[in-house]
C-alpha cells in the first residue's frame, strides 16, 4: 500500500519507495498525515507530508518499541492520532512536539477541527468531544453505558459524527446541541458516519453502500452513481464507501468497476 495525493487528475505517491504507507488526513495547505512503515519492519510511525517533503514523526518520546499514527490534521497543521508505548493513548502533534492528553481516558484521537476541537474514543469505548479543554463523553444512541460508540469527524461548528451501538447494531449518529441523533440506515442493517463538512453534509457507509445524509435524508450513493459516466469509460457499479466530504460537496471514497475491481473514487457534484 502507498499513500498518495490526487490532484489535477494525477495520483502521486508521497512516501519513499520501500515504505508501506496510508494517508488518513489532509488540510487545505495540502499537508498530509497518516502512517508508514519501513518494510519489513512491523512498527508504524506517523508522518507529515508537505510540498514534496516527507517527515517521519517517529514514536512517542523516541521509544524504540513505540508506534504512532496520525489520523487527522487541521488548517493550523495540528495532527491528532494515537501512540503505543506499549499501551495505546491519544496523541497530539503540534509545534514540532508529540504529546499525549492530560486526560488519561482519551484512547484514540481521530479528528480535529480548525477551532481545536478533537473527537475520538475513550477508554470506556465511548465517543468523546474535547472542546474548550474539557472532554465530553458522548455516550451511546440507546443509552446503554456498556455499549460502544466512536466519533470519527467534527466540523468547525462543533457538529460531531460517528457510529454507536443501537439495539445490537451500529448506527450512524450526529451529535449537536448536547444530543446524539440516530441517522438511521439505508436498508435496516447498519450504518457508519465517516465525514462531515461545514455545511452539515454527512457521508459514510450503510448496508454495503456509500451514503450522503443531507437535509434529514440518507441518500444511497451506490444506487445513485451506478452506471454513471466515468473519466475512462469503464462501467461503474457504484460508490460503496464514502470516507470524506469537503465544503464544495466533493466526496472521496471507493467504488467498484467492471474490469478494475475496487478503486479510489472522487465524486464531484455538477
Amino acid at each position: 500500500y502507498k499513500a498518495f495525493i490526487f490532484s489535477n487528475g494525477v495520483a502521486t505517491p508521497i512516501a519513499p519507495g520501500s515504505f508501506y504507507s496510508i494517508a488518513y488526513g489532509i488540510n487545505d495547505a495540502r499537508q498530509v498525515t497518516g502512517l508508514f512503515s519501513h518494510i519489513p519492519s512491523p512498527s508504524v510511525y506517523a508522518f507529515l507530508y508537505q510540498d514534496g517533503v516527507f517527515t517521519d514523526l517517529g514514536p512517542f518520546n523516541s521509544n524504540p518499541n513505540g508506534q504512532s499514527i496520525g489520523y487527522g490534521i487541521n488548517q493550523q497543521g495540528t495532527i491528532v492520532g494515537i501512540v503505543q508505548t506499549p499501551s495505546i493513548k491519544g496523541m497530539v502533534f503540534e509545534n514540532g512536539m508529540m504529546t499525549t492528553f492530560n486526560n488519561s481516558n482519551v484512547l484514540r484521537a481521530l479528528a480535529i477541527n480548525n477551532t481545536g476541537s478533537i473527537v475520538g474514543t475513550l477508554t470506556n469505548n465511548h465517543a468523546f468531544l474535547l472542546s474548550e479543554s474539557k472532554v465530553h463523553d458522548l455516550g451511546t444512541l440507546d443509552g446503554n453505558r456498556d455499549a460502544g460508540s466512536v466519533a470519527t469527524a467534527v466540523n468547525d461548528a462543533g457538529q460531531v459524527v460517528g457510529y454507536s451501538s443501537f439495539a445490537g447494531s451500529p448506527h450512524a449518529f450526529l451529535y449537536e446541541n448536547g444530543a446524539m441523533k440516530d441517522l438511521g440506515t439505508l436498508r435496516g442493517g447498519d450504518s457508519f458516519a465517516l465525514g462531515i463538512n461545514n455545511n452539515g453534509d454527512i457521508v459514510g457507509v450503510s448496508d454495503g453502500s456509500a451514503f450522503l445524509y443531507r437535509n434529514g435524508v440518507m441518500i444511497d450513493l451506490q444506487a445513485a452513481t451506478r452506471d454513471a459516466n466515468t473519466s475512462f469509460g469503464n462501467r461503474f457499479f457504484g460508490l460503496t464507501t464514502a470516507s470524506a466530504i469537503n465544503d464544495r460537496g466533493q466526496i472521496a471514497g471507493a467504488g467498484t468497476f467492471e474490469f478494475l475491481g475496487t478503486h479510489a473514487v472522487l465524486l464531484t457534484p455538477q
